[in-house]
Formats: C-alpha cells, structure tokens, sequence
C-alpha cells in the first residue's frame, strides 16, 4: 500500500527532532499519515444505536496517562481518523460525576470510556499503531447475534496530538430543558421526570412535528391494614423530582435526578430512586435504580402500573406496531381490542411525524414471580371521556400488573429505551434496539507494542 507519509521514518526519529519541529506541522504530517489495515479485517459491524462503554478496569495499561492526551482513532479508507468520543468518571455510587475533570487528570479505574458503535473502523495490520502514538489500547466491537465486527483504537499522544473529532451528537440545554440531537429532540417538565415533547427531525425520518403532549404514569396501589382496605393512586404530578445536575459530552449527554414518589400521609415519598436519562445520537435510555420498601409490598394486596405516551392530534393516521400486532393498528379514533395479560417489552409508532419506539426491561426474576408486563394501545375518538392516566386521544405504552407478588424489598434495576427509527416502520427493524438490549455487543481490549523513541504523555 502507497503511504502518504512514511510511518517508518517519522517513528525512526528521535524525540528531540520531534519535539523541535513546529507543533502544526507535525499534526499535519500525523493527521496525514495512512495506516495499513488488516487484509481480513475490514469493519463488517452494521448496527447503529449501539453506545460503547468500557469500564476503566479494562483500560488499565493506559492509567496514568492523562486524559487530555488519549485519542480515539478509526481506521476509514486506509487512514486512521479521529471520532468522537468522551470518558466519564463515576462514583463509589457509579453514578457519573458531573463535575468537569480538574486539568491533568489521569486515565484511572473510576473512569468509563463512551463511544459509538457506529463509529468504529477498519482493523490495523498486526504490530501497527496509528501514525504519531507511541501506546494504544485496540478495542475489537462484535455483534453476538451475526459475527460482524470493528475496531477503534485508543491512543496515547504527546503534545502533538491530532485533533479532536469536530463531531457533537447531543446536548442536553439545562436553561431550556431539553436534550437534543441532530435526529430529534426531547423536553422535559421542569418539576417532574417525564416527557412534555418529542420531535423527530428530518434527518431522523420526521418532520419536525411535537409527537407527545407528555408522558404519563400512574400507579394504583391497595393496601391492606387492620381490618381495612385502602384504594390509592399517584400519577406522574405526585412524583417528587429534584434535577442534581447534567453532563454533557459529545456522545453521552446525562440528565441525573433523584426521585421519590409521594404516597400521602401514611407512606411517605415511597418508593423512591435514582434516575439518570442518557441521551445519544438516536436513543434515550433511562435505567433507573428503584428503591421498594419492604413496607410497601408488606401492606400492599394489589399494585399495578401504567406509563404512557400522550400523542398529540398529529399522531392521528400513524400506525402502532407490537411483537402480537406485526400488521400493525391505525390510530384514527376507533378502538382495537388488544390482548392483555401477554408480556410484551417493545412498540412502535410510525408515521408522518415520524418512527418511536419504546423498550422496557425488567428484571427477569419479576416475571417469574408472576408480575406480567404489557403494552397499552388506546385509540379514542374525539370528544371520548378522559381516562385516568390520558387526556389525548392515541396513546401508547406499557403497563404492569401483580406487582404485590414481589417477595422480594431492595434495589431493582428498570430502563426505559426510547429510540428513533429513521424510516417508516417494517417488520424486523426493532431488532436493533432490541438487540442493544437483549443481545449487547461484545468487546475485547488488548494493549498493542509500545513504540519507542515517540513523545509520550507524561504521567502524573
């Protein structure tokens, strides 16, 4: 293969020459450089909402150096190109930092590495670094479900480092609220934790319509004392909300809440979490760290759950799509009968205005003791009396019933999985999503031989 700079000759120099050559021009001559690829190792990975993250354990031959000089490079038409990429320090809670990182900052276990799978690249040929960088870690991506793979590389440079990728794929506006990408946008109510807008750009196959008057949820616990019963009922207004901060970074932009339930009188702010929202390129995930009092599911004889998607009028002629529905139901005012008490994790809306899909995931164990997950499909005609838990007239989501039947108080993970499918919806397309989820890529980080005589980044 024809170089466009002769890596050979410019690793063969010595540092002192290095360090003595105008700091542009040598980034120009780095930047420039074409790399060898692999002859059988050509990126085949297709899937598109996978974010990677890699715990700092798995970084280890990398710690100490700092932060400010690590690169992410993949290998695009022979040539190994800066994407984007960000590294997240999180707490003994692993929750994520939100504080900026003080400059100098080293590479250590606390720290997580976040980037697109869609990002990656083209493999180096064996014994290769990127152009420049005297130590890199390879990070080999594999889809479990088809074989496919890629590669990305994370490289350590020293005061010559090539740029940044220019790239940006969300930003969360803490003034206004909202998260954003280049494929939709989200708004949040400034006192609660749910949705009061979703658009889908035109990028992301919509046009740019607000979809969702808002997100609702409600809960219909009954609890059994003395010799009585006692009916009650939160919605998404009783949920107590205090916004602890954001994040935001080129890949990942996070919404961290703490969250509580308020339950009257008697059973005060319970059950109560943590909440941190993700936002990425084409999804927004929410795993939520639920805590459930053992007084709760003591006293409770029935407890059920529902959370929903308030369509606005422009979601009249869409189509909602579910794993019993492949055929799909018009939303246009008049109600279709949809099985309950089948478990169900996904749905689609799909239309003009744009594609949504909705993931929720429980723990396995729920199911096996008996609390059935479901989805919920209302299609109303206009004028059509309110229900409890939506004012619209489409709306769509999930529910849960038997919750009373968990033996179990403590900690539980939930997450909500909120993606854009960037065409029309047909069969097969929620695989993606799904197989985020259900079937996560698998990684594999190896150190690659450490070049000598290269500038390095000091350690600190």
């Amino acid at each position: 293969m024809r170089l466009a700079f002769p890596t050979a000759l410019l690793a063969a120099l010595p540092t002192a020459l290095l360090a003595a050559l105008p700091t542009a021009l040598l980034a120009a001559l780095l930047a420039a450089t074409t790399v060898a690829a692999s002859d059988d190792a050509t990126k085949t990975l297709t899937r598109t909402h996978d974010p990677i993250s890699i715990r700092g354990t798995a970084l280890a031959d990398l710690h100490g150096h700092t932060i400010a000089s690590l690169r992410l490079l993949a290998v695009e038409d022979g040539k190994a190109v800066p994407i984007p990429f960000q590294i997240d320090e999180r707490d003994e809670e692993d929750r994520i930092v939100l504080t900026d990182p003080p400059p100098g900052r080293t590479l250590d276990a606390d720290d997580e590495l976040v980037f697109m799978a869609a990002d990656s690249g083209d493999r180096l040929a064996e014994g290769k670094l990127p152009g420049g960088s005297g130590r890199a870690l390879e990070i080999e991506i594999t889809d479990p479900l088809s074989g496919e793979r890629g590669w990305a590389y994370l490289a350590v440079f020293g005061e010559t480092a090539p740029p940044l990728s220019e790239k940006s794929y969300v930003h969360f506006d803490r003034v206004a609220n909202q998260g954003r990408s280049e494929l939709y946008s989200v708004d949040y109510d400034v006192r609660g934790n749910f949705f009061t807008g979703f658009r889908i750009a035109t990028l992301g196959g919509g046009n740019g319509e607000n979809l969702i008057h808002r997100t609702r949820m409600r809960g219909a616990p009954t609890f059994s004392l003395l010799l009585g019963r006692f009916e009650m009922s939160f919605t998404e207004e009783d949920s107590l909300m205090v916004l602890t901060g954001v994040k935001n970074g080129p890949v990942r932009a996070t919404r961290h809440v703490e969250l509580s339930v308020d339950l009257g009188g008697m059973l005060p702010q319970i059950p109560s979490g943590q909440v941190d929202t993700y936002h990425y390129r084409s999804s927004v995930v929410t795993p939520s760290k639920v805590s459930i009092p053992w007084v709760v599911l003591k006293l409770a004889s029935e407890f059920s759950f529902v959370s929903l998607s308030d369509f606005r009028d422009v979601a009249g002629g869409m189509r909602y799509y579910d794993a019993q529905h492949p055929d799909g139901l018009e939303f246009d005012g008049h109600s279709d009968a949809v099985p309950a008490g089948v478990d169900h994790n996904w749905w689609v809306a799909t239309g003009t205005p744009g594609t949504l899909m909705q993931v929720f995931v429980i723990p396995e164990k729920w199911r096996e003791w008996g609390v059935v997950r479901g989805t919920v499909y209302l299609d109303e005609p206009p004028g059509a009396p309110e229900r409890p838990s939506t004012t619209g007239t489409h709306a769509a989501g999930f529910t849960l019933e038997h919750v009373e039947d968990i033996p179990e108080a403590g900690d539980v993970e939930l997450t909500m999985v909120t993606a854009i499918l960037p065409r029309p919806y047909e069969p097969g397309d929620e695989k993606g999503p799904l197989s985020m989820i259900e079937k996560p890529l698998e990684i594999s980080v190896r150190s690659l031989p450490q070049r000598t005589g290269m500038v390095q980044a000091k350690r600190e």
